[in-house]
Protein backbone atom coordinates (compact mmCIF):
# COMPACT_ATOMS: atom_id res chain seq x y z
CA UNK A 1 0.00 0.00 0.00
CA UNK A 2 1.27 3.84 -0.42
CA UNK A 3 3.13 5.92 1.64
CA UNK A 4 0.00 7.54 3.11
CA UNK A 5 -1.20 4.88 4.81
CA UNK A 6 1.82 4.40 6.44
CA UNK A 7 2.14 7.86 7.35
CA UNK A 8 -1.75 7.41 8.57
CA UNK A 9 -1.12 4.66 10.67
CA UNK A 10 1.35 6.07 12.61
CA UNK A 11 -0.66 9.38 12.94
CA UNK A 12 -3.69 7.48 14.47
CA UNK A 13 -1.39 5.50 16.73
CA UNK A 14 -1.83 2.00 15.50
CA UNK A 15 -2.98 -0.47 13.19
CA UNK A 16 -6.46 0.45 12.71
CA UNK A 17 -6.54 2.72 9.78
CA UNK A 18 -4.56 0.09 7.43
CA UNK A 19 -6.51 -2.68 9.05
CA UNK A 20 -9.60 -0.54 7.62
CA UNK A 21 -7.88 0.52 4.34
CA UNK A 22 -7.13 -3.31 3.60
CA UNK A 23 -10.97 -4.05 4.59
CA UNK A 24 -12.13 -2.12 1.50
CA UNK A 25 -9.23 -3.61 -1.14
CA UNK A 26 -10.11 -5.92 -3.33
CA UNK A 27 -8.03 -9.34 -2.79
CA UNK A 28 -6.78 -11.42 -5.73
CA UNK A 29 -9.93 -13.75 -7.52
CA UNK A 30 -12.49 -11.56 -5.16
CA UNK A 31 -15.44 -9.98 -7.11
CA UNK A 32 -15.98 -6.11 -6.36
CA UNK A 33 -17.52 -5.19 -3.40
CA UNK A 34 -20.91 -3.55 -4.78
CA UNK A 35 -22.44 -0.80 -3.03
CA UNK A 36 -26.23 1.00 -4.16
CA UNK A 37 -25.17 4.33 -5.37
CA UNK A 38 -27.83 6.43 -3.03
CA UNK A 39 -29.62 3.18 -2.23
CA UNK A 40 -31.96 0.82 -4.63
CA UNK A 41 -32.92 4.13 -6.07
CA UNK A 42 -34.43 2.47 -9.09
CA UNK A 43 -36.77 1.21 -6.75
CA UNK A 44 -37.58 3.58 -3.88
CA UNK A 45 -36.67 7.31 -3.00
CA UNK A 46 -32.75 7.71 -3.19
CA UNK A 47 -30.84 7.82 0.23
CA UNK A 48 -33.42 6.89 1.97
CA UNK A 49 -33.44 3.60 4.30
CA UNK A 50 -36.26 2.34 2.24
CA UNK A 51 -33.85 2.36 -0.61
CA UNK A 52 -30.75 1.22 1.70
CA UNK A 53 -32.64 -2.04 2.73
CA UNK A 54 -33.53 -2.97 -0.59
CA UNK A 55 -29.80 -2.67 -2.34
CA UNK A 56 -28.99 -4.92 0.32
CA UNK A 57 -32.06 -7.18 -0.25
CA UNK A 58 -31.07 -6.94 -3.96
CA UNK A 59 -27.35 -8.48 -2.81
CA UNK A 60 -25.53 -4.99 -2.85
CA UNK A 61 -22.79 -5.30 0.01
CA UNK A 62 -23.59 -1.54 1.18
CA UNK A 63 -24.10 1.77 -0.15
CA UNK A 64 -23.06 5.04 -0.80
CA UNK A 65 -25.08 7.95 0.36
CA UNK A 66 -24.56 11.75 0.95
CA UNK A 67 -24.27 14.34 3.92
CA UNK A 68 -25.49 17.44 4.32
CA UNK A 69 -26.31 20.04 6.93
CA UNK A 70 -29.55 21.79 8.00
CA UNK A 71 -30.01 25.41 9.11
CA UNK A 72 -29.36 24.64 12.53
CA UNK A 73 -26.29 22.16 11.89
CA UNK A 74 -28.09 18.82 11.70
CA UNK A 75 -26.42 16.57 9.50
CA UNK A 76 -29.09 14.58 7.27
CA UNK A 77 -28.22 12.39 4.40
CA UNK A 78 -29.87 14.03 0.81
CA UNK A 79 -28.02 14.35 -2.35
CA UNK A 80 -28.87 17.86 -3.69
CA UNK A 81 -28.50 21.79 -2.24
CA UNK A 82 -32.48 22.42 -2.59
CA UNK A 83 -35.68 19.95 -2.03
CA UNK A 84 -38.01 20.07 -5.08
CA UNK A 85 -40.40 21.91 -5.01
CA UNK A 86 -43.57 19.85 -4.66
CA UNK A 87 -42.62 18.81 -1.39
CA UNK A 88 -42.81 22.02 0.56
CA UNK A 89 -46.44 23.01 -0.77
CA UNK A 90 -44.88 24.86 -4.13
CA UNK A 91 -42.50 27.11 -2.23
CA UNK A 92 -39.54 28.30 -4.65
CA UNK A 93 -37.07 30.91 -5.26
CA UNK A 94 -37.11 32.38 -8.33
CA UNK A 95 -35.10 30.10 -10.22
CA UNK A 96 -38.08 27.97 -9.43
CA UNK A 97 -35.93 24.85 -6.92
CA UNK A 98 -38.02 24.79 -3.92
CA UNK A 99 -35.96 25.71 -0.61
CA UNK A 100 -32.16 25.22 0.49
CA UNK A 101 -32.13 22.60 3.19
CA UNK A 102 -29.40 24.83 4.83
CA UNK A 103 -32.11 27.37 5.32
CA UNK A 104 -34.50 24.81 6.81
CA UNK A 105 -34.30 23.48 10.52
CA UNK A 106 -34.35 20.09 11.61
CA UNK A 107 -37.71 20.48 12.35
CA UNK A 108 -38.84 21.44 9.31
CA UNK A 109 -37.26 19.16 7.38
CA UNK A 110 -38.42 16.03 9.95
CA UNK A 111 -42.14 17.18 8.47
CA UNK A 112 -41.07 16.55 4.80
CA UNK A 113 -42.74 13.85 3.54
CA UNK A 114 -40.74 12.12 0.48
CA UNK A 115 -42.72 9.89 -1.92
CA UNK A 116 -43.62 6.16 -0.31
CA UNK A 117 -43.63 8.24 3.27
CA UNK A 118 -40.53 7.99 3.31
CA UNK A 119 -38.37 10.53 5.63
CA UNK A 120 -34.62 12.21 4.98
CA UNK A 121 -32.74 10.19 7.47
CA UNK A 122 -30.30 11.74 9.82
CA UNK A 123 -26.67 10.55 9.16
CA UNK A 124 -26.77 9.48 12.93
CA UNK A 125 -30.07 7.00 11.99
CA UNK A 126 -28.40 5.57 8.81
CA UNK A 127 -25.13 4.61 10.97
CA UNK A 128 -27.07 3.20 13.62
CA UNK A 129 -28.78 0.98 10.65
CA UNK A 130 -25.39 0.12 9.39
CA UNK A 131 -24.08 -0.74 12.80
CA UNK A 132 -27.40 -3.11 12.84
CA UNK A 133 -27.07 -4.71 9.17
CA UNK A 134 -22.90 -4.75 8.80
CA UNK A 135 -23.27 -3.24 5.52
CA UNK A 136 -20.24 -1.36 3.70
CA UNK A 137 -20.71 2.73 3.54
CA UNK A 138 -19.33 5.08 1.92
CA UNK A 139 -20.07 8.40 3.37
CA UNK A 140 -20.18 11.56 0.80
CA UNK A 141 -19.68 14.57 2.65
CA UNK A 142 -20.88 17.56 0.33
CA UNK A 143 -19.19 20.32 -0.17
CA UNK A 144 -21.19 22.57 -1.71
CA UNK A 145 -22.57 23.90 1.48
CA UNK A 146 -22.31 27.55 3.68
CA UNK A 147 -20.24 25.96 6.68
CA UNK A 148 -17.85 22.46 4.65
CA UNK A 149 -16.26 23.02 8.53
CA UNK A 150 -18.88 22.17 10.52
CA UNK A 151 -19.87 19.31 7.93
CA UNK A 152 -16.79 17.76 8.49
CA UNK A 153 -16.68 18.33 12.28
CA UNK A 154 -19.89 16.72 13.06
CA UNK A 155 -19.52 13.61 10.46
CA UNK A 156 -16.25 12.90 12.54
CA UNK A 157 -17.82 13.14 15.31
CA UNK A 158 -20.43 11.00 14.90
CA UNK A 159 -18.73 8.10 12.63
CA UNK A 160 -15.89 8.52 16.00
CA UNK A 161 -19.08 7.37 18.19
CA UNK A 162 -20.10 5.17 15.59
CA UNK A 163 -16.85 2.98 15.35
CA UNK A 164 -16.02 3.22 12.26
CA UNK A 165 -16.05 0.06 10.53
CA UNK A 166 -16.85 -0.77 7.30
CA UNK A 167 -16.90 3.06 6.98
CA UNK A 168 -15.10 5.28 4.44
CA UNK A 169 -15.79 9.03 3.92
CA UNK A 170 -15.44 10.47 0.57
CA UNK A 171 -15.62 13.84 -1.28
CA UNK A 172 -14.71 16.22 -4.33
CA UNK A 173 -13.36 18.48 -1.59
CA UNK A 174 -8.94 17.80 -0.59
CA UNK A 175 -9.51 20.31 2.26
CA UNK A 176 -12.67 17.98 3.80
CA UNK A 177 -10.73 15.25 3.71
CA UNK A 178 -7.68 16.69 5.45
CA UNK A 179 -9.55 17.87 8.18
CA UNK A 180 -11.39 14.27 8.26
CA UNK A 181 -7.63 13.33 8.63
CA UNK A 182 -7.23 15.44 11.60
CA UNK A 183 -10.49 14.63 13.57
CA UNK A 184 -11.08 10.93 12.61
CA UNK A 185 -7.79 9.74 11.47
CA UNK A 186 -8.30 6.24 11.64
CA UNK A 187 -11.46 6.52 8.79
CA UNK A 188 -10.53 5.68 5.34
CA UNK A 189 -10.88 8.54 3.34
CA UNK A 190 -11.20 8.87 -0.13
CA UNK A 191 -10.86 11.12 -3.18
CA UNK A 192 -13.88 11.86 -5.88
CA UNK A 193 -12.85 12.94 -9.48
CA UNK A 194 -15.08 13.54 -12.42
CA UNK A 195 -14.48 13.89 -15.88
CA UNK A 196 -15.48 17.41 -16.23
CA UNK A 197 -12.22 18.32 -14.23
CA UNK A 198 -9.65 19.65 -16.70
CA UNK A 199 -7.06 19.40 -13.93
CA UNK A 200 -7.98 16.99 -11.64
CA UNK A 201 -9.47 14.08 -13.51
CA UNK A 202 -6.49 12.13 -13.14
CA UNK A 203 -6.14 12.73 -9.54
CA UNK A 204 -2.93 13.80 -9.50
CA UNK A 205 -1.14 13.38 -6.17
CA UNK A 206 -3.61 12.29 -4.63
CA UNK A 207 -2.20 10.57 -1.45
CA UNK A 208 -1.37 14.51 -0.57
CA UNK A 209 -5.64 14.97 0.01
CA UNK A 210 -4.66 12.14 2.75
CA UNK A 211 -6.86 9.61 0.93
CA UNK A 212 -6.03 6.08 0.76
CA UNK A 213 -8.37 5.69 -2.27
CA UNK A 214 -9.76 7.26 -5.86
CA UNK A 215 -12.93 7.52 -6.94
CA UNK A 216 -13.15 8.40 -10.83
CA UNK A 217 -16.15 8.39 -12.79
CA UNK A 218 -16.47 5.80 -14.91
CA UNK A 219 -16.60 8.14 -18.13
CA UNK A 220 -13.24 8.70 -19.24
CA UNK A 221 -11.89 6.30 -16.98
CA UNK A 222 -8.97 3.95 -19.12
CA UNK A 223 -7.20 1.40 -17.78
CA UNK A 224 -3.62 3.04 -17.59
CA UNK A 225 -5.43 5.35 -15.29
CA UNK A 226 -6.29 2.03 -12.81
CA UNK A 227 -3.06 0.90 -13.66
CA UNK A 228 -1.29 3.65 -12.44
CA UNK A 229 -3.24 4.33 -9.45
CA UNK A 230 -2.83 0.78 -7.96
CA UNK A 231 1.02 1.10 -8.58
CA UNK A 232 0.97 4.25 -6.31
CA UNK A 233 -0.98 2.36 -3.94
CA UNK A 234 -4.24 3.87 -4.15
CA UNK A 235 -7.85 1.91 -3.04
CA UNK A 236 -9.91 2.58 -6.27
Amino acid sequence: MSSIIDWMTRRAGGGRYRERCLAWKRGPNQRPRILGHRGARHAHPENTLLAFEEALREGADGVELDVRATGDGLLVVFHDPRLPRELTGGAADVSGAGPALSELSASQLAQVRLPRGQTIPTLAEVLAWQRDTGAWLNVELKGDVPAPSHVVRAACALLNEHGGDRVLISSFYPRMLVECALRAPDIPRAWLVHAEQRLLKNAPAWSWTTAAGVHPQVEGLSATQVQRLLAEGALV
